[in-house]
């Protein structure tokens, strides 16, 4: 999942690969830092990788999560 936000990434290819393969490089900081909110991967990112069951299972554990269940 980290790997297709990085893709999606609008940077030179070699700093998708220093994203990719060296994350703690000083630079690949830098960039993951400038693309923060780019590269969160969120609920909704997981959701075209669910069956419509297994989506609302996991909406339903959310709200039990935070109290809004039973």
């Amino acid at each position: 999942m980290h790997n297709a936000k990085i893709d999606a990434l609008k940077v030179r290819d070699d700093e998708r690969m220093l994203l990719k393969n060296n994350p703690d490089a000083k630079e690949a900081t830098g960039l993951a830092k400038k693309f923060s909110k780019e590269l969160k991967v969120e609920d909704k990112d997981f959701r075209r990788f669910l069956s419509e069951e297994e989506w609302s299972e996991w909406g339903e554990r959310e709200s039990d999560e935070r109290g809004g269940g039973a």
